[in-house]
């Protein structure tokens, strides 16, 4: 008997051991690592496609959004500058078209008065950058509004500057005048300065527009 139940004892306490060793190995291997490896991949994934959407939006973002934006902007605003210019030069021109050397070159030469405008102003700007400051400032003492003449001889023409006749003639060729019609501005513009100041500055003048 006492063998028997030690027996039953040792086969119980066996059975109760390896439900509890199946039951660990069950819950270590099925919740432990399965779960576990498939929770991080399904993070992973879901990590690595938020961390590419963002990316991808982020770059369309950068190099479409903004650039087109700004282009459009600069296009707009180069186009109302250009028509903001136009539109000064124009007025500029009608403001001019009284002056008195201009009105000797519209009635000698038959131009237009924005080609007068421009023509004399285009001479005039040659001479200031030739002439030393004594003697320009003579000759613009002869002819009034020279400033105003030199700087919508410029808006007209797209010139920055008129540094000697062929710069002169070719500024001019915008607004329609040739080369010979430059070359017949020349004696209009020193006559008008010499009956003006007297022909020591028309001298000055015409040496300067050579």
């Amino acid at each position: 008997m006492k063998r028997f139940a030690f027996g039953v004892l040792v086969i119980a306490l066996a059975v109760v051991y390896g439900c509890t060793s199946s039951g660990s190995t069950v819950s270590t291997v099925s919740t432990g690592s399965t779960e576990s490896t498939g929770t991080d991949m399904s993070g992973m994934t879901a990590t690595t496609t938020s961390s590419t959407a963002p990316a991808a939006g982020t770059t369309t973002s950068t190099t479409s959004g903004p650039v087109t934006t700004t282009s459009t902007t600069s296009t707009a605003a180069s186009t109302t500058s250009t028509s903001s210019t136009l539109t000064d030069a124009a007025s500029a021109v009608t403001s001019l078209a009284g002056n008195p050397l201009v009105t000797s070159l519209t009635s000698g030469s038959g131009l237009s008065a924005a080609q007068a405008v421009a023509g004399a102003g285009a001479l005039l700007g040659t001479a200031q950058s030739k002439l030393a400051p004594a003697d320009w400032q003579k000759v613009s003492a002869a002819v009034p509004g020279t400033d105003s003449l030199v700087s919508t001889a410029k808006s007209l023409t797209g010139a920055t500057s008129f540094g000697d006749m062929s710069s002169a003639s070719s500024a001019l060729s915008k607004v329609g005048l040739s080369s010979s019609q430059v070359s017949a501005l020349v004696p209009a513009v020193t006559g008008y300065v010499s009956q003006a100041a007297g022909p020591e500055v028309g001298s000055l003048l015409a040496g300067a527009l050579k």
